[in-house]
């Protein structure tokens, strides 16, 4: 009687490492994958926090004025703010109704409207777009 020798044939052998190969390749593409994705969500963070960060600045060392601002933040990201004077719009006063305290609003307060859009992310640009209104006393028309 004939004993069979124990162990892998060649076939064997080479299905295996083909088929780790193959689970090897698909690990490293899920891992590519996920890599990319914090990254670009660290760039999402750190364009969101300068935009509210440029945003919170508005009207403390200067007032606020109508107009178009542009700048670069240090990672190499661009802004553009927009101001503009916001006037909002006032509901009809109804007989027998007080006043809205919008229809009170203005003795020396203005009212303004911020748009900013902060463009980042290199040669694939993304963009965060971000809106707030901000309240300000009335300047006097002969400051500078």
């Amino acid at each position: 009687m004939k004993t069979r020798a124990s162990g892998f044939t060649l076939l064997e052998v080479l299905a295996a490492i083909a088929l780790l190969a193959f689970a090897f390749a698909i690990g490293l593409r899920a891992m590519s994958g996920a890599l990319g994705n914090a990254a670009r969500g660290a760039a999402l963070t750190t364009a969101a926090l300068q935009a509210q960060s440029l945003l919170d600045a508005q009207g403390l060392t200067a007032p606020l004025r109508a107009g178009v601002q542009r700048g670069r933040f240090a990672g190499g990201a661009t802004w553009q703010l927009r101001s503009s004077l916001y006037k909002p719009p006032l509901p009809p006063h109804a007989p027998g109704f007080a006043a809205s305290p919008l229809q009170s609003l203005g003795g020396g307060i203005d009212l303004y409207r911020l748009d900013l859009d902060v463009h980042y992310g290199g040669s694939g640009a993304r963009e965060v777009r971000l809106s707030t209104l901000r309240v300000q006393l009335v300047q006097d028309a002969r400051q500078p």
